[in-house]
């Protein structure tokens, strides 16, 4: 194949541009800065998440879709030829994930930051990716498969799962949702949108080998590096659709995963009531007529006890004298005359 470069090439360090770089290049993501200046940033831990969960975003990709899983092979680093670039100085290489030889090259992401987006088209900020993975190894097809996990996921967390597909075990990611999404590769997009703006960016690439690492082109008319030619990414998003055709990609698979196997700790069955043993229905009548009997006693007792108290203070109000019953000074209760 044409494009494809010599085992153990080094094309980062070679390259005018990796295709990993294209969509910052184009102002279509964030790191316009550190690719126009070649600004080298370390690892970080989103970078090595992505790394550490590849294989496993593989291994669900090829379980959901057996196709892939016998005719899919490794990847090789690629180069553009000189038909795609037209005119641009320099070299332009990458390396897809995946190949399914004279049919597509298929790409994983990891999403950390970004959410899963509703509908079947891609964000534009992946395309130049993918189109260049496509055109550099010959195919005309390119796949993304996306996964998201239900939290931000980690380098530590992917290793255990890892550890899962080398014993044979199933996979178990409860919450996590795997989206696959087919691109077709689109000439117009490349021709009128990611050339014109390559040349741009080697332009400014030049100037900024020439100004020091204060230069970046601006849309401020009041600043020294305003150039007209320059937007900003939201500007650069809108000028690629516009170079798209309305469907230019097709979601292919939408699953969502949940446990399984069940959980390792059950709850508790609810403790069982006590059964209170059967009573004899005689021993129960004798005992609610006792009852019964015990609370007539205490009405009449009381009756009785009320009877008397209104007889001693009849009695008193009369001039009885009872000498036990006394009324307080400036009581209502006046004493008969």
């Amino acid at each position: 194949m044409a494009g494809v470069l010599a085992p153990g090439v080094g094309y980062r360090e070679e390259c005018a541009l990796s295709f990993s770089q294209l969509a910052s290049a184009l102002n279509l993501r964030q790191g316009f800065a550190d690719v126009l200046h070649a600004r080298k940033s370390p690892p970080n831990e989103y970078m090595r998440a992505g790394t550490e969960w590849e294989p496993v975003i593989r291994a669900l990709f090829c379980r959901e879709d057996a196709r892939f899983a016998s005719t899919m092979m490794p990847a090789v680093p690629a180069r553009l030829g000189p038909e795609h670039i037209q005119g641009l100085h320099g070299s332009f290489a990458g390396c897809a994930d995946n190949i399914v030889p004279g049919m597509c090259v298929v790409d994983y992401k990891l999403l950390t930051r970004r959410q899963l987006w509703d509908g079947p088209l891609v964000p534009v900020d992946y395309l130049p990716q993918l189109h260049a993975c496509a055109l550099s190894l010959g195919v005309r097809t390119a796949y993304l498969v996306v996964y998201r996990h239900p939290f931000m996921p980690t380098a530590e967390m992917a290793r255990p799962l890892r550890m899962q597909l080398l014993r044979g075990q199933p996979l178990d990611l409860p919450g996590g949702t795997l989206a696959v999404y087919r691109y077709d590769l689109c000439d117009g997009f490349w021709r009128d949108f990611v050339l014109p703006r390559l040349k741009y960016f080697q332009d400014w690439r030049r100037l900024a080998a020439t100004h020091g690492p204060r230069y970046c082109p601006t849309m401020r008319r009041n600043n020294p590096y305003y150039d007209p030619h320059y937007m900003s990414v939201t500007k650069c998003k809108e000028e690629a659709l516009l170079a798209l055709p309305p469907n230019y990609s097709q979601l292919e698979m939408h699953r969502t995963f949940w446990p399984l196997t069940p959980p390792l700790v059950w709850p508790a069955p609810a403790p069982e009531e006590d059964q209170e043993p059967e009573e004899d229905p005689a021993e129960v009548d004798a005992v609610l007529c006792l009852a019964r009997s015990l609370r007539r006693q205490e009405e009449l007792a009381s009756i009785r006890a009320l009877e008397e108290g209104c007889a001693r203070l009849v009695r008193a109000l009369h001039g009885g004298g009872d000498a036990d019953l006394h009324f307080p000074s400036g009581s209502s209760i006046e004493s008969p005359q």
